[in-house]
């Protein structure tokens, strides 16, 4: 990755390669040796944080990242802030929305600690219907009609253990055509404290 924030010119500067090239603290440091914004800059600056947020909010257990990420949008957020201090009133209305966005993906990434600190798979095989579900997931991916099938289950109570199984990192599922697929997630470490 390149660490050197005066490798990344924001001016000219892809927003794809900046997500696969660069770490959200070698951003922050460029964004930190800007002299001022332009269009251009807070336009590379919030495709990138966008693209990183949703990225990972969505990673199942990615501490560290979401520490970094949330760190780089932190000095962002302060370094357009004393940039911004510069332009005229017309000129700091774009800022300002960029900035209203950026501290949204602050949030949700706080948000994401808080859910990642909280999940206890422990607590959760002990209640009623885990283990049933885990057995019939133990040895690959399976449809959740199959599961509901075999443990007997009403759909509804059903998607709700799975649910509270897959807030507590135990579970994934992802969609195929009409059907929902559920395999277990063999890492564990989310029940670790954060």
């Amino acid at each position: 990755m390149t660490t050197k924030a005066n490798k990344i010119n924001l001016d000219h500067a892809r927003p794809e390669n900046i997500e696969d090239d660069v770490s959200p603290l070698a951003l922050a440091d460029a964004v930190e040796t800007l002299e001022n914004w332009n269009e251009r800059r807070l336009a590379v600056v919030d495709e990138v944080l966008t693209n990183w947020a949703a990225d990972a909010i969505g990673r199942p257990d990615d501490r560290e990242g979401l520490v970094d990420l949330q760190s780089a949008i932190a000095r962002i957020l302060h370094a357009k802030a004393s940039k911004a201090a510069g332009l005229t009133e017309i000129d700091a209305t774009e800022p300002a929305t960029y900035a209203s966005r950026w501290n949204g993906f602050y949030d949700a990434i706080a948000a994401r600690h808080i859910v990642l600190a909280e999940r206890n798979p422990d607590r959760v095989r002990s209640l009623m219907h885990v283990a049933a579900i885990e057995a019939q997931i133990a040895h690959g991916e399976i449809k959740q009609s199959e599961i509901q099938a075999k443990t007997g289950l009403s759909p509804s109570r059903l998607s709700q253990v799975l649910s509270l199984m897959e807030a507590h990192g135990m579970i994934a599922r992802r969609s195929s055509g009409k059907e929902k697929l559920v395999r277990l997630v063999r890492d564990d470490t989310a029940s670790e404290p954060a």
